[in-house]
């Protein structure tokens, strides 16, 4: 079982909550999660923490915060750039290639222009696996993309832009989920006979641009690997020269032992009654647990 999924998920705690208090959150939030793992027969949980969240930012050694609750590090690195500069320091900050490949691009037709995934998705997916099978690689499940239409851009937490030929013609996407003031790319695709024309660079140099205009101050773009091979390393190398800098991604996995049969407080909910035939349902206790520590921390902000 596993907190994020395919992006960033943990234990969120807001900023104002004391360093203290939040240590007892989390420690709520994760035996919950640990309970539901148990039920769910799961033999193990993992959790992602975003780099730029309270919880990391706060962890000046390095230390992943998920050591204290028992979880062994899984922590890798991502790049972000930093959107809080100005445009001009953003540009000269490209490498000579990107700068070149988005002259390039420009100078042939093309545009890149911000879209609607509603309206794009069929479009989207079609792109997305004809990328994938380039590279030899399964393309993503529909449930993981499926979102995107259904529940991200309706709440206003998706980006999409397209690349559009001098002809016309839809050649590319770049997509980027969008949460408070940090954008994360998500996902990318072109035709392969548009890719030596430099529409790659011309679609995340946009994305960036236009997400800083519009306020947001930080841009992930995705997993570092300076020391990998392969396709990895130059998806990589590729995203270092937008001038992203490396940040630590804390993650963790924990090892649930999983009993024949639910025991205390959560047998109710997982064994079959009358009142639960699929024996399907929430951990009442460590959800009360939890309630009663956020209550707890209410009450002493309201003093």
């Amino acid at each position: 079982m596993s907190s994020g999924g395919y992006t960033h998920g943990g234990v969120i705690v807001g900023p104002q909550v004391s360093p203290e208090m939040g240590k007892k959150v989390r420690a709520r939030a994760i035996a919950h999660a640990v309970e539901l793992a148990r039920v769910s027969k799961a033999n193990k949980l993992s959790i992602w923490l975003h780099p730029l969240s309270e919880t990391s930012l706060q962890a000046i050694w390095g230390v992943n915060p998920l050591l204290e609750h028992g979880f062994s590090d899984t922590s890798t690195h991502v790049w972000i750039v930093d959107l809080r500069e100005s445009l001009d320091l953003l540009w000269s900050r490209l490498s000579t290639n990107v700068v070149r490949d988005i002259k390039k691009a420009r100078s042939a037709g093309y545009r890149v222009e911000r879209c609607s995934v509603t309206t794009e998705f069929k479009s989207l997916l079609d792109l997305h696996e004809r990328t994938y099978a380039r590279n030899s690689l399964p393309p993503r499940p529909l449930g993981m993309l499926s979102p995107l239409p259904e529940v991200l851009e309706p709440s206003g937490n998706f980006g999409l832009w397209r690349c559009v030929s001098a002809e016309g013609e839809v050649v590319g996407y770049h997509g980027a989920t969008l949460f408070g003031t940090t954008g994360y790319y998500h996902i990318g695709c072109c035709l392969d006979e548009h890719l030596r024309q430099g529409i790659n660079p011309l679609l995340f140099w946009t994305a960036m641009e236009e997400l800083k205009r519009a306020g947001y101050r930080w841009y992930d773009l995705g997993v570092a690997v300076p020391f990998g091979e392969g396709k990895a390393l130059s998806l990589s190398e590729f995203k270092r020269k937008f001038g992203a800098v490396v940040h630590r991604s804390f993650s963790g996995n924990l090892a649930i032992e999983v009993a024949k049969q639910p025991q205390g407080e959560f047998a109710e909910q997982a064994t079959p009654s009358a009142a639960n035939p699929g024996g399907i349902g929430q951990p009442i206790g460590a959800a009360s647990n939890l309630r009663r520590v956020l209550s707890r921390y209410t009450q002493w902000r309201n003093r």
